[in-house]
């Protein structure tokens, strides 16, 4: 293993102290966006938020619309409804400070193998990681279709030493498929940065977050009068339960705060261990071989550590 090798390996272990990071979220898309954003800025012992990104979001045939809250037109219209509904997150937070570190993303997907998609938020993205000062990281957390990410990566991969990306994407190895939604929108991205070499922490959907349950008893319990924020998140939740699930007793799927509790949390909170880099296919499945660097891949979460840590930030 080369220096360099060794250091990207080194930067997979969860980061002692504060660091910076960046938000990549297609917060329209679904409801837990929102949660994890608050959840980030509330960390803030933890996590120093330079800025939120736009991700664009599609419901395609595989994952039709369950409610308004998934509804997009088009990759493009994702995007803007996300860069909106991250606005009306920090409006509700009273967090007008990051009204201005708030960036549009891609408004398509990769087209083609080299396409680089042009944003404010791929910009951005290159000038914070470029600013970072020798042996600090950036690290990017990246909870939709990872569109902007790959296009930071292309425009300039001296990124690369400058960054640790955070995804949640994929399903776990050992599913039927990968037939996640975040990797499903944009395969083509999701494929360039597992190939690109950057230190990566791979949090799966299905087999791994889908763990992460909220019950809707627990949900109105711990957000329910608290402040705007939880009262918006607890309706919301409750919508897309009646919408999407129609019974009575309901829990939903906090995905996208995993992300977020692998940096704040400690070792008990997650589990993972280093893997060499899958192989992204347009099939919607992994493909293996022991030539390729290496990732950390989370094979488990502790929900109930985590939940013990979220509700009592957002009733802040």
């Amino acid at each position: 293993m080369t220096q360099n090798e060794l250091m990207k390996v080194l930067h997979l272990s969860r980061p002692a102290g504060r660091v910076s990071i960046v938000l990549d979220t297609d917060a329209y898309n679904e409801i837990d966006d929102q949660y994890a954003i608050a959840y980030a800025l509330n960390s803030h012992d933890k996590l120093d938020v330079l800025a939120i990104y736009a991700a664009p979001f599609y419901a395609t045939p595989f994952f039709p619309p369950m409610n308004d809250m998934e509804r997009a037109t088009s990759p493009a219209d994702g995007m803007k409804k996300s860069y909106t509904e991250i606005l009306n997150v920090l409006d509700l937070m009273d967090r007008h400070d990051m009204d201005t570190k708030v960036f549009m993303g891609s408004a398509r997907y990769m087209e083609k193998p080299g396409d680089i998609v042009p944003s404010d938020a791929a910009c951005d993205l290159v000038e914070k990681a470029l600013a970072m000062k020798d042996g600090e990281r950036l690290y990017v957390v990246t909870i939709g279709a990872i569109t902007n990410v790959a296009a930071a990566i292309q425009m300039n991969p001296a990124i690369l030493d400058k960054i640790v990306v955070v995804w949640l994407g994929g399903n776990a190895p050992w599913w039927a498929d990968n037939a996640a939604f975040n990797c499903m929108q944009d395969t083509l991205s999701a494929r360039t940065v597992f190939d690109s070499g950057v230190p990566l922490v791979h949090i799966p959907a299905m087999g791994v977050t889908s763990h992460l349950l909220a019950s809707g008893a627990e949900l109105r319990e711990s957000l329910c009068g608290k402040n705007k924020l939880c009262d918006y998140l607890y309706q919301c939740t409750e919508n897309w339960a009646h919408s999407a699930r129609g019974t009575t007793n309901w829990s939903k799927t906090l995905w996208d705060i995993s992300a977020i509790a692998w940096l704040v949390g400690d070792d008990s909170w997650m589990h993972g261990h280093l893997v060499h880099s899958p192989i992204i296919t347009q099939e919607r499945t992994y493909s293996h071989a022991t030539d390729r660097h290496f990732i950390n891949e989370i094979q488990y979460v502790m929900r109930d550590k985590i939940l013990d840590d979220l509700f009592p930030k957002l009733a802040k």
